[in-house]
């Protein structure tokens, strides 16, 4: 298994990230009161296509980039390329001002006095297969100090130490297809309709 990088000049025409959760909800059938249980953590998707026609250029390099993903079995590295870096004034390399733990959704951050994070900014803890991608849903400003604390979505899946870099420009999770199957449309002058469905991996 391997990890690919999102490749740079891919010609994308359309693409869409959300989330998919895995809660499931039940009613009592006397009451019908209601109840929900978390299942497993919530995890990134990703869909991304191609304009229907490409030059022998663009079209080779997508072609290349879903062959390398081998179906389900390499993760891709994947970034959200209409939002690469923080819409808030947060810049260079802030850290963690102190471990967080399973679970936390409060994100403590040491940066430049008064920078900010806004809602709907991403950035990326951890590195290698470790790696979370989070979103803040709260404003968040640092204090003349630089501390910050950030409330962000989902919670965190793995303890994360003091010092370790807030990665806040083109932060990744990884990432594999939804299905094997690779296929595009070709011409007798171009290729194009290239498309790929993916959802959040990972091995520990």
């Amino acid at each position: 298994m391997s990890v690919i990088a999102l490749p740079a000049g891919l010609t994308v025409n359309s693409f869409s990230m959300g989330q998919q959760d895995f809660s499931l909800s039940f009613s009592a059938g006397d009451s019908g009161a209601q109840q929900s249980r978390i299942l497993a953590p919530p995890r990134w998707t990703l869909t991304m296509s191609s304009d229907l026609t490409l030059g022998p250029t663009a079209a080779a390099l997508w072609r290349s980039f879903l062959l390398q993903l081998r179906g389900k079995t390499n993760q891709l590295a994947v970034y959200d390329i209409k939002n690469q870096t923080v819409r808030g004034t947060m810049s260079g390399v802030p850290t963690l001002t102190a471990a967080i733990a399973v679970g936390d959704t409060s994100i403590p951050i040491t940066t430049a006095a008064f920078a900010t994070l806004l809602i709907g900014d991403k950035f990326q803890l951890g590195t290698g297969a470790s790696r979370q991608l989070f979103e803040v849903v709260d404003n968040a400003t640092a204090s003349a100090g630089g501390l910050a604390t950030v409330t962000v979505e989902p919670p965190s899946r793995y303890v994360q130490t003091l010092g370790s870099l807030v990665i806040i420009t083109q932060p990744t999770c990884l990432m594999r297809r939804t299905d094997s199957t690779t296929q595009w449309s070709a011409g007798a002058a171009a290729e194009g309709n290239f498309n790929v469905g993916l959802i959040e991996s990972w091995e520990t």
